[in-house]
């Protein structure tokens, strides 16, 4: 099953009324990881969604150089 295909589903049984939170931080972090990794989304994007990582108690210190070294190129 595909990260987005995932999502939907969790996304569906939240509408539904089954609410498992295991579930949406699963979807969530998948989908997040997913997005991070791909670079042809903008800079902004990614940075931004590396905060939230960070905020929510994730840190990859490898992917937050990536992205450091990419905008420390770019401006």
């Amino acid at each position: 099953m595909s990260v987005v295909t995932g999502a939907m589903n969790v996304l569906a049984d939240v509408k539904a009324g089954f609410v498992s939170e295991t579930d949406v931080a699963e979807a969530r972090e998948q989908l997040t990881a997913a997005l991070l990794a791909d670079e042809s989304l903008p800079l902004e994007v990614r940075l931004l969604l590396e905060l939230r990582e960070v905020e929510a108690g994730f840190v990859d210190n490898r992917r937050i150089g990536r992205l450091i070294g990419e905008a420390g190129k770019r401006h």
